[in-house]
């Protein structure tokens, strides 16, 4: 089993930890020179602030949407996120940084026989790096990566499961139909190019390339280099 841990909206996060006023904010991260967002909080996306966007056509409208902006500090994000990936290794012994946000950790054999006990894992890792570096993450937890990063997208969307996602404590039955809710491009790797060729197979939904054909599979397979 494996755990994915992905920093929520992690430059905005790394910019709260040392200015708590900035907490509950719409905020914009942006580009050394100013032109452009490249990265925004979870409050400034839920307004359309998404990153690439230029900020002179923000700017304006700042104040009134109450969104702060900041320039962007790549020593002090690099240093946050060692201080994350430290705090992981605790909990592993096999960590893969996969970026400078994000990375994947070994579960502990022990752990991993026991769906309740690799929640309790989850909620430990994510309270610990709260506690610790103020920093907030999600979880999943599941047999591959895939489905890790799967989870995590799922502990993320859902504050059902209030950040933690095990895959396989999910019932079957939910399992399907979250996967039938959700478009292919939540997969990792499926980019708009191959999410377009598979809707050209009327391939819309996890589930729907879940349960495609073994041939088409195959066929999936070689064109997306996997």
């Amino acid at each position: 089993m494996l755990a994915h841990v992905d920093v929520n909206s992690a430059y905005a996060s790394f910019e709260r930890v040392f200015n708590p006023s900035l907490d509950g904010r719409p905020l914009v991260v942006l580009s050394n020179n100013d032109g452009m967002v490249v990265a925004a909080s979870r409050e400034a996306k839920a307004i359309g602030l998404d990153p690439g966007k230029p900020w002179f056509e923000l700017s304006p409208h700042a104040q009134r949407l109450g969104v702060a902006a900041v320039s962007s500090n790549y020593e002090l994000y690099g240093d946050m996120s060692r201080r994350v990936m430290d705090v992981l290794e605790r909990f592993t012994h096999e960590l893969d940084v996969y970026s400078i946000d994000e990375a994947f950790l070994t579960v502990d054999r022990r752990a991993a026989a026991d769906p309740d006990e690799m929640t309790r894992l989850g909620r430990e890792i994510k309270d610990t790096l709260r506690r610790l570096l103020g920093v907030p993450v999600c979880v999943g937890i599941a047999p591959n990566r895939t489905l890790a990063k799967l989870a995590n997208r799922t502990a993320k969307k859902l504050p059902v499961f209030d950040g933690v996602c095990v895959w396989t404590a999910i019932r079957p039955d939910w399992r399907r139909q979250l996967m039938e809710a959700l478009p292919v491009s939540e997969v990792w790797g499926i980019a708009s190019r191959l999410e377009l060729r598979l809707l050209g197979y009327g391939v819309r939904s996890i589930w729907d390339l879940a349960t495609a054909g073994g041939r088409f599979q195959v066929s999936l397979s070689m064109r997306s280099g996997r």
